[in-house]
């Protein structure tokens, strides 16, 4: 039960973010905060007094968060027509490179015919999250990155686009112009990004050069304690200076998801005595993980490990004897897969739901729709009816109907993946409540106990202390935190109790 007391304040720390009017904010939300519903409600209330032809945008890491965002907004506003909400990825390539790169690059002499992209790839390089982790801190690094930037912009002139950090480079040099600011500003007063704290070295940058050229609110939602992706280039750190960039910083710092003795518990990583002689009757450190352990928690249990190698080894240790899960999404796909994979698993939780045992869990072709048509809007329903379609047939008929560049091939590799359980309920929804999966796919969601078998882990850094702040605060009412040969890290959260 919620408690009362909490609950109001934490609303009115939601609604001051909500009506908060400053040109450039930095939100600051902790776990369970309601982080997403005062984004939507923000969002919403800026649109009641744009001009008709205005938008907002709204960008965040991952489709599905994208997907989200959009899907609450559209519940309470259905005006959303002229508002961009995908991922940061796809605001760049539509919004500033496609309208604006000929231009640029003819008015800097760099090509003397129009570019066409021809195709979109994602770029796998080794040494990308090198190049965008230590660019500012590293001369060679930067050197050898510089390197690579021309030779992306080569590829680029004979149409082949790559997902990549020279994406962002570019995309400065376009929002300096002052044309840009023109046409850009004046229809998007405002972007929002959600999950700041994962921006990295050149998308600061680039919100650097929008704040600096254009006439652009800028809202960020974050929290840094819980950025695990600076293996990729987060930098939470500039997160965190954003003050001191002319940012105006508010914070959410209540939470209605966790036990107050699981927050207190996980804040007590960053914070260390800030909190004296609060309840940790919550938080228990354990010396195994067995069965008994397993039924006496009975249900809703999330077992959170470092690796999918371990997730795997503890799954195969378990599952016969009790009613868990290990599931994840698709990996090691084609590149076709990877560029249209919002649309592809989309195809695929609506043709493995649509008539799902429990009614609560169907896939109606109505909500399929909704999702399709932002997309196009000229799609029709009867083509996307199931009727007596095998998959891949369903799947080969989708794709061209939507005109998107996926292989017969790829569509075979999917097909034969989902025969492997661990994909298969990654996209078929069943009650099943005990789930084993790794610390980084947890990352935004919940269950009533969590269960964190640590490893893999040799230093206490500041990598070490964000994930497992992320995994903590996945836990509603329990945590149970266990070592494997650790007595270092068993010492540190040891410690942490008392």
């Amino acid at each position: 039960m919620i408690d009362l007391k909490l609950k109001e304040q934490l609303d009115e720390q939601q609604s001051g973010i909500i009506s908060d009017t400053h040109k450039y904010l930095c939100v600051s939300a902790c776990p369970g905060a309601g982080k997403t519903y005062t984004l939507v409600n923000k969002v919403n209330r800026e649109l009641q007094s744009l001009k008709d032809y205005q938008g907002i945008i709204a960008c965040s890491f991952t489709k599905e968060s994208s997907k989200e965002i959009k899907e609450r907004l559209r519940k309470i506003n259905k005006n959303i027509d002229n508002c961009y909400i995908d991922t940061i990825d796809s605001f760049i390539m539509n919004l500033i490179i496609k309208p604006f790169l000929n231009r640029y690059l003819f008015n800097k002499r760099k090509i003397n015919k129009r570019i066409e992209i021809k195709s979109t790839i994602i770029d796998n390089d080794k040494n990308l999250n090198l190049y965008t982790r230590l660019y500012d801190r590293n001369a060679d690094v930067n050197r050898e990155a510089n390197e690579y930037a021309k030779c992306w912009l080569e590829n680029l002139k004979q149409g082949i686009y790559s997902i990549s950090f020279p994406t962002y480079m570019l995309a400065e040099s376009i929002v300096k112009m002052k044309l840009f600011n023109q046409l850009f500003a004046i229809r998007f007063p405002t972007i929002y990004v959600d999950e700041a704290q994962d921006l990295n070295y050149f998308q600061h940058r680039l919100l650097k050069a929008l704040k600096e050229n254009t006439d652009i609110n800028i809202v960020l939602f974050g929290d840094p304690n819980q950025s695990i992706y600076q293996f990729r280039g987060a930098r939470p750190e500039l997160f965190n200076n954003l003050k001191n960039e002319g940012y105006y910083l508010k914070k959410i710092t209540l939470s209605v998801r966790c036990h107050p003795s699981i927050l207190f518990y996980a804040n007590r990583i960053f914070e260390g005595n800030i909190v004296k002689n609060f309840d940790v009757s919550h938080v228990q450190i354990i010396d195994q993980l067995d069965l008994e352990l397993l039924r006496n928690l009975n249900d809703k249990i999330f077992i959170l490990v470092e690796t999918n190698d371990k997730a795997v080894e503890l799954y195969e240790k378990f599952k016969d004897s009790f009613d868990i899960l290990y599931s994840k999404k698709l990996d090691k796909m084609p590149n076709d897969y990877n560029l249209n994979q919002h649309v592809l698993d989309e195809l695929i939780k609506y043709y493995l739901n649509y008539d799902n045992v429990k009614d609560r869990y169907k896939y109606p072709i109505e909500d399929l729709m909704i999702f399709l048509r932002s997309i196009s809007d000229k799609l029709k329903e009867k083509d996307f009816k199931i009727k007596n379609k095998t998959f891949h047939d369903f799947m080969i008929d989708s794709i061209n109907i939507l005109n998107i560049a996926v292989s017969e091939g790829t569509v075979d590799i999917i097909e034969q993946k989902l025969m492997e359980e661990k994909y298969m309920y990654y996209y078929y929804i069943i009650e099943k409540n005990n789930k084993i999966m790794t610390i980084h796919s947890s990352k935004g969601l919940e269950n009533e106990n969590v269960i964190i078998y640590l490893s893999n882990t040799y230093k206490i850094d500041e990598i070490f202390k964000n994930k497992l702040f992320v995994a903590i605060t996945r836990a509603k009412n329990n945590v149970y935190i266990y070592c494997e040969g650790l007595p270092n890290i068993k010492k540190y959260i040891t410690d942490l109790l008392n």
